[in-house]
């Protein structure tokens, strides 16, 4: 049960299947449950070792499909990634939480025939300023992280990727 109420929440996260051109205006956002601020997961992820150069999933090198499946399976099965050092190329974007002002970065991958994304929300560790510190919308990034789970105050699983290194790949 708990797996389908937390696939149902974050479903408008990290997985978009629409025309929708601005996703931070989607009403999905409003009734969102207490998400963590990105204070608070930076809070949680203090004591992160520090990058050792070990990656133990790279979806740099996999096709659309694969890295379209392994995402899904990271939301279906958040236990078995649990602090594993991923790599993962993609679009960057934001989402605002209307009410509370409270930005979520994520980086967006497509589908082989681009019609659908999915995402994995990243929080950047380090003292980053948005927008200044942060790419373009839309501009292609690369990121290495440590895959989390945190829990809302409602007590719901949820999933990010504690990120240490951010690199945009048109620089």
């Amino acid at each position: 049960m708990k797996k389908l109420i937390f696939i149902s929440i974050l479903t408008f996260l990290l997985i978009s299947c629409s025309k929708n051109k601005n996703p931070s205006k989607s009403p999905l956002l409003l009734d969102m449950p207490n998400l963590p601020t990105q204070d608070e997961l930076k809070d949680s992820i203090k004591n992160l070792s520090s990058e050792t150069g070990k990656i133990d999933l790279d979806l740099t090198k996999m096709s659309a499909t694969m890295i379209y499946s392994e995402v899904f399976n990271m939301l279906i099965e958040p236990e078995y990634y649990l602090n594993k050092t991923i790599k993962i190329s993609g679009l960057f974007n934001v989402f605002t939480n209307e009410n509370t002002g409270e930005n979520y970065f994520a980086i967006l991958i497509p589908d082989a025939t681009a019609c659908c994304q999915q995402g994995i929300e990243f929080v950047w560790q380090g003292n980053h300023i948005f927008p200044e510190d942060y790419p373009q919308i839309n501009e292609e990034i690369t990121i290495i992280g440590q895959y989390k789970v945190d829990y809302t105050s409602d007590g719901l699983q949820y999933c990010y990727l504690a990120v240490s290194t951010l690199s945009a790949l048109n620089n």
